[in-house]
């Protein structure tokens, strides 16, 4: 006697199921992420993107369509806007900056039989082949005259691109890049006028210009250059100041709503990229970055002056980081993990590996990613999205949602038989349930509900909260204290099913068989009140096809344990009467009743 309740106890406590549910519900998780456009490498990733507190993400491409088109210049003192193009005789300092676009510049492009533009390179270098050819200049006859002598490619530190040309009249040297930088290498400029020293009046006019396009939401860059006459050494100062050129970089359609949907989350999107901050603070506002109408902005200089301490501190505050280099993501990445935060970083480059490998979950670019940037990330982009990013931690609070009803499920079920045997053997009564009973509950009646339940779809309010602080267990203290009332509730009616039907028949094998029938009715149905912590178990039900089937395939199934011979010889059961149906339907209905009536009367959860 002994021995046999020993070995039931053991049978009941422990959820066989568990592994199986949790492992199946997380990859049906990337199943559905991977329809969305979303290619999970790592399964706990899944549910860690539910936890996710802070967003960090690229500009360029992410949040934008990373499609530039030049919008407007600003040469020899006044406004020319790309429009121009289609009207009007080329002025000579106009075509000299459009020379800067074409020479300074490592794209290409090409006319197709249909007479259409294709273009190779980065989206910003092609913008400037597409506007020069729209003037009328052909990039491939200014190459040919002007041929490609070197490069200073931009760096880490230093935002702008230099390279030397030959041509009939002498050496060219161009630059183009960050307005204040390649300004600092200038030390005259072409105005409305003649050409003249860059004096302090003539400085402030160009920063003033700068500010105003980037204000509008423009990348702005620098055009100058010179002439080396001779064997005149090469250099990259005391360059002519030609004009600025502002490119336009269209918003994804429904980023605006997915930030609002974040800030609705209380996650925190935070941008960064590498346009200065008046550019970036324009962005920043049209997608409503913005908390309490403020707009919080860090460049990447005073970040670098920072020291781990400091930036741990300003990090919270922050809505977007400008002039940040791909190593500084790093740092960004580590200063808001020690603030106590879970962080989703994007990135697409080599130089983005080490935030992508030191988050939380790392975010590759699936289109214009690297295959090192891809193979380091926990999730990759198929179509770029910041959007798709979002689903993604919707998918993730989900998938835990999910998880934890499947786990409070398993637990009330097999807390549920392990109070049966004990409340058996404390009142002095034989075993209402055999291990065998309690392996055929565990591994068959309790493991299709468990799965089903990890299968529901998003319930209304999932992203109306604040995600789970970092480190918060599945379950917590209330939901311990819901489970053991639950599968108090169970047993005691699992117990008096079995009392009842003992009295009244004297037949031990069929009081066993009802209380078998009982606890196991009784848990498939109580599946249903899992599904929601505060809402009906019976609301949209058939949002969920898997649980309604799987319950009613696991009921008939359990019928058969009664009515079938070689399954009553198997679990030693026997037929049972009308009687014996009503006691098994009235104690199978209660736990699933008392539930549910709390959950409607909004009183405590246990």
């Amino acid at each position: 006697m002994t021995f046999r309740t020993a070995a039931s106890l053991a049978v009941a406590a422990v959820p066989e199921g568990l592994p199986t549910v949790a492992t199946t519900t997380l990859a049906l998780g990337m199943r559905r992420m991977f329809e969305r456009r979303m290619l999970v490498r790592r399964l706990n990733s899944v549910e860690s993107l539910g936890a996710t507190t802070v967003i960090c993400v690229d500009k360029t491409g992410t949040v934008t369509e990373n499609r530039m088109t030049v919008g407007r210049w600003h040469v020899a003192d006044r406004d020319w806007m790309q429009s121009d193009a289609a009207r009007g005789r080329l002025d000579p300092v106009m075509a000299r900056a459009l020379t800067i676009g074409v020479l300074c510049n490592e794209a290409t492009v090409s006319v197709d039989a249909n007479g259409n533009l294709e273009t190779t390179g980065s989206a910003t270098e092609a913008s400037l082949l597409i506007a020069a050819h729209a003037w009328g200049i052909d990039s491939t006859v200014l190459r040919k005259k002007h041929p490609l002598k070197a490069t200073s490619p931009r760096s880490e530190g230093r935002n702008w691109m230099g390279s030397l040309h030959a041509g009939p009249d002498g050496r060219l040297v161009m630059v183009k890049g960050a307005p204040e930088e390649v300004l600092r290498g200038c030390a005259s400029y072409v105005g409305s006028g003649s050409e003249a020293a860059l004096a302090g009046p003539a400085r402030r006019r160009i920063l003033s210009a700068n500010d105003r396009m980037a204000g509008e939401g423009m990348r702005v860059l620098g055009l100058a250059w010179k002439t080396l006459a001779g064997k005149a050494e090469t250099s990259w100062g005391g360059l002519t100041w030609i004009g600025l050129v502002g490119l336009i970089d269209p918003l994804r359609p429904g980023v605006r709503e997915a930030i609002a949907l974040c800030h609705q989350a209380g996650i925190r999107p935070l941008m960064i990229t590498g346009d200065q901050g008046l550019t970036a603070v324009a962005v920043g506002r049209k997608l409503g970055l913005h908390r309490d109408g403020r707009m919080r902005v860090l460049e990447a200089g005073e970040l670098a002056r920072m020291d781990a301490t400091a930036l741990r501190g300003v990090v919270r505050e922050v809505d977007v980081f400008a002039r940040v280099a791909p190593a500084q993501k790093y740092e960004i990445v580590r200063a808001l993990q020690a603030s106590g935060d879970i962080v989703a970083m994007t990135g697409d480059g080599v130089n983005d590996g080490p935030a992508l490998k030191a988050a939380d979950i790392g975010v590759a670019m699936g289109q214009r990613g690297t295959e090192m940037a891809r193979d380091l990330a926990d999730v990759v982009l198929m179509d770029d999205d910041f959007g798709s990013i979002v689903a993604a931690v919707e998918n993730g609070r989900t998938i835990r949602a999910n998880l934890q009803k499947a786990l409070r499920f398993l637990l009330a079920t097999n807390l549920a038989e392990v109070l049966v045997t004990f409340g058996a053997t404390i009142l002095g009564r034989a075993q209402p349930l055999t291990a065998l009973h309690l392996l055929w509950i565990n591994l068959i009646s309790d493991v299709v509900p468990a799965l089903a339940l990890g299968m529901e779809p998003a319930e209304p309010g999932v992203m109306r909260g604040p995600p789970p602080a970092p480190g918060a267990p599945l379950l917590s203290r209330a939901d311990f204290a819901t489970t053991a009332f639950d599968a108090s509730v169970m047993a005691a009616t699992t117990l008096g099913a079995f009392a009842i039907t003992l009295r009244r028949s004297s037949d031990a094998v069929r009081a066993s068989t009802v209380a078998f029938s009982t606890i196991s009715v009784g848990q498939l149905l109580y599946a249903l009140a899992c599904r929601s912590e505060d809402r009906s178990g019976f609301r949209g039900l058939t949002d969920n096809p898997v649980l309604v089937a799987g319950t009613g395939g696991m009921l008939a199934l359990q019928a058969a344990t009664v009515v079938v011979p070689p399954l009553r010889t198997l679990l030693a059961t026997t037929p049972l009467g009308v009687a014996d149906l009503g006691v098994i339907g009235l104690g199978a209905v209660t736990p699933l009743a008392i539930r549910e009536t709390l959950k409607a009367g909004g009183g405590p959860r246990g």
